[in-house]
Parts: C-alpha cells; sequence; structure tokens
C-alpha cells in the first residue's frame, strides 16, 4: 500500500510541479490582464460557487484560498496535519488526496482555513463537485434538516450511485460558461456524459486521456485508502475535479471535511457508503471516456 501511496505521491509532486511553475508565469500578468479588460473571467470566484457558497471563500493573489468553515472542519485539517500521535500513518496517507494545508488567518473577528486554490494560474479551468457517500445527513442535524437531506438522498444518485453532481462549470476556450449545474439533480444514466464534458472542456474535439487516466487513479487510490487504512466516516465530503484544456493542467481532490467522525463511533467496519461510491466514480470516468477498459472489484 505505501508503494502505491508514493506512487501517486510522486505523480502529484510532478503534476504540481508543472502547475507552480505555470502559476509563476500567471503571477506576472494576473493584474495586468483584469486592467485591460473589462470582460476578464472570474474563474476562481466561479469555483467556489461549484464547492459552495462564494460569500465563505476569499482568494489571495498568490494562489491560496480562505476557507469560512465549521469548528469540525477546522478541527479535522489541524488533526490531520499534526506530524505525529495516534493514527499518524493513516493521517498522511490521505493528506495526499488534500489540497495543501497552510494554517488559520484572521479575516475580521474570525479564523479562516487556508489552502491551496488548485484552480489558480489555469486558464479558464473547468470544474466539477461531487458529494461522495450514500447519506448527506450528520447524525448531530436537527430533525427537520435531517428529513430533507434523507428525502433528496432518496431521490438522487446519492442512494443509487453513493455520489451527487452538485456544482459543476464547464468554460469554452474564451472563458465563457458555457455549462452550469448549482444543485440540480443529475440522473444515473447522465452522469458519464456529463464528466466526458469536463473532459472535452474549452472546445476540446476529444476527451483529455491524460486527465482522464489521472482522474482514474487517483479514485483507485483513494478506494485503496477507504477499504484498508482509513479510520474515520465522512459524511458530505466531495471529489473536486479539476481541469484546463488549454494548459493541459489538471487536479482532483478530497475536499469539505464539516462532518468526520471516527469510523467505530458509527459502529461500521469501514465507511461503505463512501467506496460504494468511488467504485461508481471509477466506472463512470471509464465510460466517460469511451475507453474499453474492465475494471474489477
Amino acid at each position: 500500500y505505501q508503494r502505491r501511496v508514493h506512487g501517486i505521491q510522486k505523480e502529484q509532486q510532478d503534476m504540481e510541479k508543472k502547475t507552480e511553475d505555470h502559476h509563476e508565469e500567471k503571477k506576472a500578468d494576473h493584474h495586468k490582464e483584469a486592467e485591460h479588460s473589462h470582460e476578464t473571467k472570474d474563474d476562481t470566484k466561479e469555483s467556489a460557487l461549484a464547492g459552495g457558497h462564494v460569500s465563505n471563500f476569499k482568494f489571495t493573489p498568490d494562489g491560496f484560498l480562505l476557507k469560512k468553515t465549521t469548528k469540525g472542519e477546522i478541527e479535522f485539517l489541524q488533526e490531520i496535519n499534526e506530524k505525529s500521535g495516534k493514527y499518524y500513518a493513516e493521517r498522511l496517507a490521505v493528506n495526499v488526496f488534500l489540497p495543501k494545508f497552510v494554517g488559520m488567518e484572521d479575516v475580521g473577528a474570525e479564523k479562516w482555513v487556508k489552502m491551496e486554490n488548485v484552480t489558480f494560474g489555469l486558464t479558464h479551468p473547468s470544474y466539477i463537485d461531487i458529494k461522495m457517500g450514500t447519506q448527506t445527513h450528520a447524525p448531530d442535524y436537527p430533525k427537520e434538516k435531517m428529513e430533507k437531506h434523507k428525502k433528496n438522498d432518496k431521490e438522487t444518485t446519492t442512494s443509487t450511485h453513493g455520489l451527487r453532481i452538485c456544482g459543476m462549470v464547464i468554460k469554452d476556450k474564451a472563458g465563457n460558461t458555457t455549462d452550469k449545474l448549482f444543485k440540480e439533480s443529475i440522473k444515473g444514466e447522465e452522469l458519464p456524459d456529463t464528466m466526458r464534458k469536463l473532459l472535452m472542456c474549452n472546445g476540446a474535439t476529444k476527451p483529455n486521456l491524460e486527465a482522464l487516466n489521472y482522474y482514474i487513479k487517483v479514485c483507485q487510490e483513494l478506494l485503496d485508502f477507504f477499504e484498508n487504512n482509513n479510520k474515520r466516516y465522512f459524511v458530505a465530503s466531495s471529489l473536486f475535479f479539476v481541469l484546463s484544456n488549454i494548459d493541459n493542467k489538471y487536479a482532483l481532490k478530497f475536499i469539505d471535511f464539516a462532518h468526520v467522525a471516527p469510523i467505530e463511533n458509527m459502529g461500521l467496519a469501514r465507511d461503505e457508503g463512501f467506496i460504494f461510491g468511488l467504485k461508481n466514480m471509477i466506472k463512470i470516468l471509464v465510460k466517460a471516456g469511451k475507453q474499453l477498459i474492465t475494471i474489477h472489484f
């Protein structure tokens, strides 16, 4: 397992190096471009809408994201980045899949999380936010909120596929939004074609197979982690897919940790709902690429 984790760490490090080099180029002309065009697209702000409320996010000019979040997510991110203690090996393994955590920063009288902005420096990136697992309600939800989430889970692909697309922005070559989705429900049979839209963003004439293979590999590695090493139960956490076909840069990150609990507290051995969703996510990606690949579970 550690060899697999090392392999994906190396691949992600290579990808991050390519992206960092691109970031340096983008930093130099970031404000210059905005000054010369009133039509400049605010890609980072729209990415926040894909994954949450824009008022809960602030973006720094040097490529970081400030997020207003819950006490639970703050505690999880701080604990997951500790360098020693109980479950250290598990924390090291899961951190491979998360955006880089920088720390906390004061925003007014509040403490906000500071982390890597995975869309920074990319030219007109597209993104899809997929909420994972077979339930999106936490045990501590108020009754009315609990019932609303249960109903929504039952009526969407959350229950049938263990995942649900909750946000999407697809851009063309000029940065115009050609397709978007916030909170609407997509049927199960539409999921591969929806992912295919991401792979063919920015006017591409065929799916980006390099990005596709990377997404599949990360999902397989995350599945391996959940099946063999994970000791937590995640509610309403997401996979965040990012792609710019203009730059041929892409990312896939595990995000949103407002409701995380030790797996034993739930009376379970594994997070089967998340595992079910990851298996279906891999199958959906394969179909989206129209490749003759057989996945065995």
